[in-house]
């Protein structure tokens, strides 16, 4: 045998200054002085107990190697593919981790250990007995002992080291362990593994079944207790990496966080304990000596024999048809597969899973029924958790679309209920309820005929997936309500929006500025009475609490304050000219209507104040909301307030309001000087002395007898008193249709002389 690495293109044997060979191809350790020797060349004898030692088992030609080189540094020999596989390393090795990998440095207190591979073609029917004396050497010495494992070869008891970990278990208790020792890590690396079909965590509760299958089928030693926990002496975790070739770059960014969990000691997922934590304690220059002592009390043991050739065959021969059943089940499945990675839910995916099952076994029964039967059954139970956790896969996938395809066909149902004119629902919640119920129901239908009918499945429950489906709905339940809500904001605004219309565009038109903010609150009053009825009436259909009808009526009366103070915006648009008509309404005509004809004794100054005080009046009822009857004596527009009000409340800030009253003042003074000379003419002629009057009579009397005598004379005289009368009335009317069209010269002025 030979006793160094197998190179695969020479068959020579070659060794690697930085490596040391511990157990040789022959099961010989190699002599002790040697080992030290070169361990203190690599300066491994001074770590004292700052040092951890990490291990891997796995079957041959699996990637060990190449993955330790990557995680560490380490240089071990891999084999070269493109030779043919074959069995590069032989007996156990030990490399000190170093810089490089596939992430810069890593810690170089690690002590890696890579054993040759089992399940080998070179060593053949003698392989089993050094299998499990090496696995147990790796794990007696090893802090992290690491499970290398194809993803196809879960589930099965020999190619997935289900029976090598049984007999190492049990005489790792025997030899080794002691009570209160700290716990093994064992890292099980899954290899190839494709998420897509099979989830990590099926292929983990695969393993830990194993697992604990084997601790119970243990005898344990009285030391330990009545009943130990497996827990107790090892610590599982479990990660996956996928293809090296076909995925090459996802496998190196996997790997590289993989190593980051043996190097990073603040990480969460950290692999390594601290030196006061490990099982060993044994300092870096005694550990040639207690690595020779572990493997002498293994040597020692029998029972690590081989077992018979009838129970070796059997294993071997169950193993293959098992196998050959699970691929015929694969090549069964795949058009299943992809059909559900299509997007098509599958029909009585129940009947197709539960054939395929069936169909699976009864390949294997026939065949394995002629060997050991203890054998046959172990594989039996293998081949069937392997083939359910793939149906359960798909189980999964079929849950998955059928909840999709429910909640698609949910919204479309509930949609449907709803007025097309975009109204509210009038009965929201129970045309909801009614959907929701029939959904749910079709989804129970559905994964009620896609549930496996086997006491095999009988952990398949679609329970999880009604939970979801349930929150799904109700979040679509919620949004549609929410949009429901918006439409019936809508129709309420609308209202309000209709109440306030005509009355308040007449308030503003003929309310006294004194009695303006009273009728406008009544009218405020009126409309949210009655919208207020109509929204509370509305959210019965919506089955709403009273808390959220509170809610609701208060961003009603939030609405309606908006509305109203819109309105007013609005209108202060063409304030100035809502204010000049008031002033030319009170200055301009008279108590009845009519317009004014200015006589000597009127009192143009009276009248002028009596009328702008009016239009001041209506200006300051302009400037803010006066919802609370107790901002009625609040004059916000003198120079002396000290009037405060929420900003949510002015219509008019100070500043725009002080503009329009310049404006207005000024319009309203030309108006009143205007009157002042229409007053001086109309005096200057009622003051012509009476003997004038006399005197003119006396010497014209024969003219106005001739006038009188003169048809002709009195007409063209007639139509001259009557045209000057008109001209006089003419001109007054004129004076007072300036002031009123001003504003509308404004607001046809350019932007920047109007008023913002």
């Amino acid at each position: 045998m030979s006793q160094g690495f197998v190179n695969s293109d020479t068959q020579a044997t070659t060794m690697n200054n930085e490596l040391v060979q511990v157990i040789n191809g022959d099961a010989e350790f190699v002599p002790l002085e040697s080992l030290r020797a070169q361990l203190s060349q690599l300066g491994f004898d001074s770590k004292g107990f700052a040092y951890s030692v990490v291990a891997i088992l796995g079957c041959q030609s699996s990637g060990k190697s190449t993955l330790l080189n990557m995680l560490f540094g380490t240089s071990f020999p891999v084999m070269q593919a493109e030779h043919g596989r074959s069995q590069t390393t032989l007996g156990v090795w030990l490399g000190l981790s170093a810089s490089g990998g596939t992430g810069g440095s890593v810690d170089e207190s690690i002590l890696v250990m890579d054993v040759e591979g089992v399940d080998s073609r070179e060593r053949g029917e003698e392989h089993t007995a050094f299998e499990r004396k090496t696995s147990l050497f790796s794990l007696a010495l090893a802090d992290v002992l690491i499970v290398n494992t194809w993803h196809n070869d879960i589930g099965r008891y020999v190619a997935g080291n289900v029976a090598l970990l049984k007999i190492v278990f049990e005489l790792n208790l025997q030899l080794f362990l002691k009570p209160g020792a700290s716990r093994k890590l064992i890292l099980f690396i899954i290899r190839d593994h494709v998420p897509e079909l099979t989830p990590l965590s099926k292929l983990t509760d695969m393993i830990m079944s194993d697992m604990h299958s084997i601790w119970t089928s243990l005898p344990k030693p009285a030391a330990f207790g009545p009943s130990p926990q497996l827990s107790e002496f090892f610590e599982f975790r479990f990660t996956s990496l996928p293809h090296k070739v076909l995925r090459a770059d996802q496998f190196v960014t996997d790997v590289d966080a993989l190593r980051r969990k043996f190097v990073d000691a603040s990480g969460p997922d950290y692999l390594l304990l601290a030196p006061s934590a490990r099982q060993t304690s044994v300092p870096a220059d005694g550990f040639a000596k207690f690595a020779e002592n572990i493997w002498e009390t293994i040597k020692a043991n029998k029972d690590l024999n081989l077992p018979t050739e009838k129970e070796m065959l059997a294993t071997y021969r169950c193993d293959e048809i098992s196998q050959a059943a699970l691929a015929k089940f694969s090549a069964a499945a795949e058009p299943l597969q992809q059909a559900q990675l299509r997007g098509e839910l599958l029909q009585q995916f129940g009947q197709a899973a539960a054939m395929l099952l069936a169909s699976a076994l009864a390949e294997y029964d026939p065949q394995a029924s002629r060997y050991v039967a203890d054998i046959a059954q172990a594989k039996r139970l293998s081949l069937e958790k392997a083939v359910l956790v793939l149906l359960y896969s798909m189980f999964e996938r079929q849950l998955t679309l059928l909840s999709q395809q429910v909640a698609a066909s949910f919204l479309k149902s509930l949609a449907a209920k709803f007025p097309s004119d975009g109204l509210a629902s009038r009965d929201f919640a129970k045309q909801a309820s009614a959907a929701r119920q029939a959904s749910l129901d079709e989804f129970l239908h559905g994964a009620a005929e896609a549930c496996l009918a086997s006491a095999a499945a009988g952990e398949w429950t679609s329970e999880a997936a009604l939970v979801q489906l349930q929150g799904l709905i109700d979040e679509r339940i919620a949004s549609a309500r929410e949009e429901q809500i918006k439409a019936l904001n809508k129709e309420v605004k609308a209202d309000i929006n209709s109440g306030y219309a005509k009355p308040f565009d007449k308030l503003l038109e003929s309310a006294e500025p004194d009695a303006l903010w009273p009728k406008l609150r009544q009218l405020h009053e009126s409309v949210l009475t009655r919208a207020e009825s109509f929204l509370l009436d509305r959210l019965q259909g919506f089955a709403a609490s009273s808390t959220e009808q509170q809610q609701r009526v208060k961003e009603l009366q939030d609405l309606a304050v908006h509305v109203l103070k819109s309105r007013f915006l609005e209108k202060t648009k063409f304030l100035q000219y809502i204010l000049n008509k008031r002033f030319e309404t009170c200055f301009g005509q008279d108590e009845r209507g009519l317009p004014r004809r200015w006589k000597a004794n009127d009192d143009v100054a009276a009248i002028f104040a009596r009328s702008k005080r009016q239009a001041e009046q209506l200006l300051e009822a302009f400037c803010v909301l006066r919802l609370d009857p107790s901002l009625d004596q609040v004059d916000f527009l003198s120079a002396e307030s000290t009037a405060d009000p929420e900003p949510s409340l002015v219509i008019l800030s100070p500043e725009e309001a002080s503009a329009l009253r310049e404006q207005f003042s000024e319009a309203a003074r030309s108006l009143y000087l205007q009157a002042l000379r229409d007053q001086e003419n109309i005096a200057t002629v009622s003051r012509v002395p009476t003997y004038m009057i006399v005197l003119v009579l006396m010497l014209g009397f024969n003219e106005f007898l001739y006038i009188l005598t003169n048809p002709m004379l009195v007409c063209l005289l007639s139509h001259a008193w009557w045209r000057t009368i008109f001209l006089l009335n003419l001109t007054m009317s004129h004076h007072a249709g300036d002031f009123v069209a001003a504003p509308m010269q404004l607001l046809l002025a350019p932007k920047d002389h109007q008023l913002q």
